[in-house]
């Protein structure tokens, strides 16, 4: 174990801090509560490092409550977390002990996660997905929505049920430049041959008495979307394809996952549509909610 590693709450960290640029960011940091349920995150996530030779760290984060000077709640956290982490990892590796880069962190958790892979410079932020209720919405506990919108590069939060690369990936393509990174990254993550779907939800609109705008349209776009696919730089052996569905962007699109069996749903974390004027985050935001696979948020960049 590196040690114990202790980031004080949001509000007392420095108030300048380096953002590094995507040209400077290596490796994964995989975030857990020490749970099992991020114990697919931890398993995803090595294998995307080792897959690829890039160097990963995990970090366990632990929100404490002080009172006056006393550190004896702190302490008793720390073991009971230490004690978490220790069962998680003999859960998910038979890798020896100290071959793990570990690190302890104290703090909130979103904003601390986020400033460790800062710190760090690291690519990717690799998380546990995990279900919510309605309470947790609104005491603020979903810490992938809060991590994602927060962090300077992709989150990917992966399915608790999942233990292997993801393979059958559906992309929300919406043109903007954060949804196009997000199909940039899908790529470097997929696993085996796919297959990719880049997909594209159009708004469901009728227009009386112009029966030919509608199919005038659908071809501008498919168009757009084969463009896309040609200048992404799709390996030969990837089965990459386009699609477009109709009707509200997160409802389609989980339908679309489930019909399709998908196993990741990758979306820039907001974008701009001409029907739909500025959009902040519904999406990506009701795909996390809702979807029953693992979900990449790409920030706007």
């Amino acid at each position: 174990m590196r040690g114990t590693l202790e980031i004080p709450a949001r509000g007392t960290l420095p108030t300048e801090r380096e953002t590094p640029t995507r040209r400077t960011r290596l490796g994964l940091l995989i975030a857990t509560d020490g749970q099992p349920a991020a114990d697919a995150a931890i398993v995803v996530g090595r294998s995307l490092a080792n897959r690829d030779g890039e160097a990963h760290e995990l970090v366990a984060v632990e929100e404490l409550e002080r009172f006056g000077g006393d550190d004896a709640l702190a302490t008793i956290q720390q073991r009971e977390l230490h004690l978490r982490l220790a069962r998680q990892r003999a859960r998910t590796t038979n890798a020896a002990a100290d071959s793990w880069p570990i690190a302890i962190a104290y703090g909130q958790p979103a904003d601390t996660i986020v400033d460790l892979a800062d710190q760090a410079h690291r690519r990717l932020i690799v998380m546990g997905l995990h279900v919510h209720s309605r309470t947790d919405r609104w005491l603020g506990r979903e810490t992938v929505l809060q991590v994602a919108r927060r962090a300077t590069c992709p989150v990917l939060a992966v399915d608790s049920n999942r233990r292997t690369i993801p393979c059958r990936t559906l992309v929300a393509i919406d043109f903007s430049p954060s949804s196009i990174a997000a199909a940039r990254e899908a790529l470097r993550i997929v696993g085996g041959t796919g297959p990719v779907y880049l997909a594209y939800v159009a708004p469901r609109t009728y227009v009386p008495f112009a029966g030919d705008a509608q199919p005038t349209y659908e071809p501008d776009i498919e168009t757009s979307l084969k463009d896309l696919r040609s200048s992404l730089g799709i390996p030969r052996h990837i089965d990459a394809r386009t699609v477009v569905l109709r009707g509200d962007p997160a409802k389609e699109l989980l339908a679309f996952a489930e019909q399709e069996g998908i196993e990741l749903i990758a979306t820039g974390s907001r974008g701009f549509s001409t029907f739909r004027g500025p959009v902040i985050g519904t999406v990506p935001t009701a795909l996390v909610r809702a979807a029953r696979c693992s979900v990449l948020v790409m920030p706007v960049i």
